[in-house]
């Protein structure tokens, strides 16, 4: 059997992924330590050693989304061999990341939130900054910083994800991608924004 701090890593990783559920299911408004508490059958305090409050409980869940998120987009880079390819997997990996964890993504991505939120966002998006500046900076053939090239990777990911996790139903993405699904459409954007910056 491990030792007592394996065992709170372990609980800690069940909770938060009870946590996740928690939003998922009622909306992240109602996530707080007494509710997930309620959710878990555990009495408050029993929450209260891994957590100080909402905001903490926020913070780590967002670290926890982050860490996901990290690991998903090296996996997927490291498996390809050409930087093209690696950019591409990269991206499809983050576009799938939207989609398979959607209620996460829309709060590791909510707008609105307290300066310490928006934080958290930043700190957990300069976790790949790193791999996509030097992917960008490889296929362009330019030197750092290639702060343009970043903003329309993001702005792509961030347009077609909104499509993809927001709109209503498959007739309102038709209004957008014509018969194309919407990571399809993706897809197609994303080669031809890698193939526009090779050796600019």
């Amino acid at each position: 059997m491990g030792n007592v701090k394996e065992r709170k890593t372990a609980n800690r990783e069940i909770i938060l992924e009870k946590a996740i559920e928690l939003g998922r299911d009622d909306g992240w408004h109602k996530l707080t330590v007494r509710n997930l508490a309620q959710r878990l059958n555990y009495a408050p305090p029993v929450l209260y050693q891994y957590f100080e409050g909402k905001d903490h409980l926020e913070k780590e869940i967002l670290k926890y989304g982050f860490d996901l998120l990290r690991a998903k987009l090296f996996e997927a880079a490291d498996e390809k061999q050409s930087m093209e390819d690696k950019l591409l997997a990269l991206a499809l990996a983050r576009f799938d990341f939207a989609l398979e964890h959607e209620s996460l993504h829309s709060l590791m991505f909510s707008s609105g939130k307290p300066a310490w939120f928006k934080k958290c966002t930043v700190d957990g998006m300069l976790q790949t900054k790193t791999l996509v500046s030097d992917l960008l900076c490889r296929i362009s053939g330019r030197k750092e910083p290639v702060y343009d090239l970043i903003s329309n990777f993001i702005a792509l990911i961030k347009g077609y994800t909104f499509f993809a996790t927001e709109m209503p139903d498959d007739q309102s993405c038709a209004h957008f991608f014509g018969k194309m699904q919407p990571k399809q459409a993706f897809e197609e954007a994303m080669k031809r924004f890698i193939a526009s910056i090779k050796e600019q």
